[in-house]
């Protein structure tokens, strides 16, 4: 219930980097199972924010390359159903 998203630097440093919007809507609730686009300027996660389509609903947030910071969340609501959607798989 109190699950958050980090990215850790691959350049061996050790930083954190928190999601402040993909972490912190609101309503205070988790996101998880993220998952990254092929190109790597997206990452997908599953969350039950106020305002989707039911109970875990897909995300996207787009990641800035060079602060690791985040973009505002888009619920992916095509996708999306008042069921469980849980960790996003990409296709090219």
């Amino acid at each position: 219930s109190d699950s958050q998203i980090h990215l850790v630097k691959a350049d061996q440093s050790g930083t954190v980097v928190l999601l402040p919007k993909g972490n912190d809507p609101p309503d205070g609730v988790p996101a998880s199972w993220a998952t990254w686009s092929l190109d790597g300027n997206y990452l997908s996660f599953s969350s039950k924010r106020l305002g989707g389509e039911g109970d875990w609903d897909l995300y996207l947030a787009p990641i800035d390359p060079n602060t690791g910071l985040d973009g505002d969340p888009i619920n992916l609501s095509e996708l999306n159903t008042s069921g469980f959607e849980h960790g996003a798989l990409w296709s090219p």
